[in-house]
């Protein structure tokens, strides 16, 4: 029996959390040209 998780997890969980961010980051500059193309267009 294993505590914890294993080493795979443990590197599956690496990539979740940076792949959450990656899409946070991503939201947030599509937010962005959003509000820059409706600017641009009125």
């Amino acid at each position: 029996m294993q505590n914890g998780p294993s080493s795979r997890e443990q590197e599956l969980e690496r990539k979740l959390r940076e792949a959450q961010a990656k899409i946070g980051e991503q939201t947030m500059q599509i937010d962005i040209l959003k509000k820059k193309t409706n600017w641009v267009l009125k």
